[in-house]
């Protein structure tokens, strides 16, 4: 008896510690694959090759930078400044254009102002 009470407690500390895991994944979503970024929290953009997903689904824009490595460093803030839009970039270090059109069409049904 005393062996089934600790096998119990174990897998359920287990499952607890996983949902724990779980929730603060959801929360904090470093790529933005559920929700956009929760204010104050400071996020790193390095990967955005994972990010661009979450990026052209949840942030709000009205133009897009889309490209290679080559538009990597193109400038957000002059784009808006210039063209008078709030712009993101999403850009893929060595992808084809069939990803990059993948993206595309992404952030064209979830942004219809694009």
């Amino acid at each position: 008896m005393k062996g089934r009470k600790w096998v119990l407690s174990v897998t359920g500390s287990y499952f607890l510690i996983l949902a724990l895991i779980v929730v603060i994944g959801f929360i904090v979503d470093p790529y933005f694959h559920y929700h956009e970024p929760i204010a104050g929290m400071s996020y790193m953009m390095e990967e955005e090759q994972y990010m661009n997903d979450g990026i052209a689904k949840h942030f709000s824009y009205d133009a897009i930078i889309v490209g290679t490595s080559m538009t990597q460093f193109f400038s957000t803030e002059l784009t808006d400044e210039l063209f008078g839009v709030d712009s993101v970039r999403l850009t893929m270090k060595g992808e084809g254009f069939k990803r990059l059109n993948e993206l595309t069409e992404t952030a064209i049904e979830n942004q219809p102002d694009l």
